[in-house]
């Protein structure tokens, strides 16, 4: 069977968005950014990281070079005789345009290098894209958009849903809609939302997790630190909607999407597109239309419980299944 390993991320939302994958017995999940506990080595990782490092080119190349050996456990890598499978979520992307691949090639003859992007390239400071399509087996991205942009390939976002966990089921008699996100200039075009929400009965809760944003609604709620996504989903649990305003020139399945239809929620966003996906529900995605006008009438249609089959549908499973096809 074939070794796959994912370097990933410390924040805690990918541990649910890819629990089916993580817990397979084939699979690594290294969410830190270096495979070991040294509070030194930690350190100088992050600074190396930072844009600041970004002014001594020859020497952060140098320094990155150095910490190679500790990225990935040399143990996660023994007992492995068949293909391994190295999926880097992009905040690895510094990593490899300093030459990790060209290390780990020269450590394991069969491996295979797979980039994915959940979130827009452009969000991504300083990254060398055609030096990293020059050193990896394929680049992933979850945005349609960014897939023509760029020439790279195109896979949505994916989201694990767990049989074993109880969800709460979607209310008609929970009128509360709920946006949680950073501001990204988008406070005029909420505000303008909630209003509209509440001319039909929707009471809208607006969380900005963004300190330094200006406060430009007294009604928002603007939260000074982050919160954990369990602290989020414990949040949601308590709206029947949820609010989805893109990002500028974003185009593609996002989480938003995905946990609406994991979490039974109905959706209201303002990605005019996602009446042409497979999962499109005109009972459960109320559209917002590029002239800011809501689907009014769909708000009052029955919620459609979703189907095991359709939740099941955005499995980071399917998104290994793609991989294999892109590699072989």
């Amino acid at each position: 069977m074939k070794k796959i390993i994912i370097l990933g991320s410390n924040n805690d939302y990918f541990s649910y968005a890819f629990k089916n994958l993580i817990e397979m017995d084939n699979v690594e999940y290294i969410a830190s950014e270096l495979d070991t506990n040294s509070v030194l080595l930690n350190a100088i990782y992050k600074v190396l990281n930072s844009s600041f490092a970004d002014k001594f080119g020859v020497i952060q190349r140098l320094l990155y070079r150095l910490l190679f050996p500790f990225v990935l456990n040399k143990e996660k890598l023994s007992n492995n005789d068949g293909e391994i499978l190295l999926l880097y979520f992009a905040n690895r992307a510094k990593l490899i345009n300093n030459g990790y691949i060209n290390y780990m090639n020269n450590k394991i003859k069969n491996i295979k290098h797979v980039v994915y992007f959940q979130d827009l390239i452009q969000t991504y400071k300083n990254l060398d894209l055609d030096k990293l399509k020059n050193c990896v087996d394929a680049l992933i991205t979850y945005d349609k958009k960014d897939a023509i942009t760029y020439s790279i390939n195109y896979y949505p976002s994916v989201y694990s849903y767990d049989s074993k966990q109880s969800y709460v089921k979607f209310k008609d008699t929970n009128n509360r809609a709920i946006f949680i996100g950073k501001d990204k200039g988008r406070s005029e075009q909420i505000s303008n939302l909630v209003n509209k929400l509440a001319n039909c009965g929707i009471d809208s809760d607006v969380y900005i997790l963004d300190s330094q944003s200006k406060k430009a609604n007294e009604n928002f709620v603007y939260l000074d630190k982050p919160i954990s996504y369990k602290e989020y989903l414990g949040l949601i649990e308590n709206y029947s909607y949820l609010i989805e305003i893109l990002q500028e020139g974003a185009d593609g399945t996002t989480l938003r999407t995905c946990e609406s239809i994991i979490y039974d929620k109905k959706l209201i966003t303002n990605n005019t597109k996602i009446a042409e996906e497979i999962y499109y529900n005109p009972s459960n995605m109320i559209v917002i239309s590029k002239s800011n006008e809501l689907e009014e009438n769909n708000l009052t249609l029955p919620f459609r419980e979703y189907l095991v089959e359709e939740k099941n549908g955005f499995s980071p499973r399917k998104l290994i299944c793609y991989i294999n096809e892109l590699l072989h």
